[in-house]
């Protein structure tokens, strides 16, 4: 994060902050991205929305959806021409 900022920090504090925070190095925690969604995948659900260029009728869709990434199910929840109409 700070590094993003374009501060500089060396190892021996990045070091030292984890160990005050009681993080362990990365050899001894499992961060991996795959377990954590193994773990959690009956919980987590992603929402997204795209849209369509209608040849019809000369006009945007716009098409929300739910993928349940224990099923790997889509979901279509709507589409609409006007995305902030209720």
């Amino acid at each position: 994060m700070l590094r993003r900022l374009g501060h500089r920090i060396g190892e021996g504090t990045i070091r030292k902050i984890l160990r005050s925070c009681q993080i362990p190095p990365p050899s001894v925690r499992d961060d991996s991205w795959r377990r954590f969604l193994r773990a959690h995948a009956e919980s987590i659900s992603a929402i997204d929305f795209f849209h369509i260029d209608c040849a019809i009728s000369l006009s945007l869709l716009y098409v929300t959806f739910v993928i349940e990434h224990r099923t790997r199910r889509v979901h279509l929840l709507g589409m609409t021409r006007y995305p902030t109409e209720a």
